[in-house]
């Protein structure tokens, strides 16, 4: 996905043109509801990825700073990005850049050592149960 929405950034700049783009989940056309989600997503990344695109009413930005801070610099950051704690990306400029940092350090912190003790699949698990309680599935 974000090799996918970076492609547009930099064929805005090497072309000098507008693209934007739409990021839209894939659903089987035989299923009557919403609910598949791929085996390289779980629910968590969805709705997280809804959160960075609500700044945008879903448009990802052709600005090259714009973007970057929303989806990250790198492949890396985004999935990290993907990963925090919803109310922290949802807010993420007053926990970056305002009264926040400290505890937004402090969770990073915690997470990168959680991150080298669990394996992929457990870490999915453990995202799920960062989403906060009546969120929808």
């Amino acid at each position: 996905m974000y090799h996918r929405m970076r492609l547009n950034i930099d064929l805005n700049k090497e072309l000098d043109i507008r693209i934007f783009s739409f990021p839209m989940r894939y659903q089987p056309t035989d299923l009557p509801n919403r609910s598949f989600v791929s085996e390289k997503w779980h629910q968590y990344y969805l709705r997280s990825m809804q959160i960075i695109l609500q700044a945008t009413h879903g448009i990802v930005s052709g600005e090259p700073a714009f973007f970057e801070e929303a989806s990250g610099e790198n492949q890396e950051r985004f999935e990290e990005l993907l990963l925090l704690p919803q109310h922290y990306l949802f807010n993420r400029f007053w926990y970056r850049y305002y009264e926040g940092r400290a505890e937004l350090d402090e969770f990073q912190g915690l997470n990168f050592l959680r991150y080298q003790l669990l394996s992929a699949k457990n870490w999915q698990l453990y995202c799920r149960q960062l989403t906060p309680r009546g969120s929808r599935d």
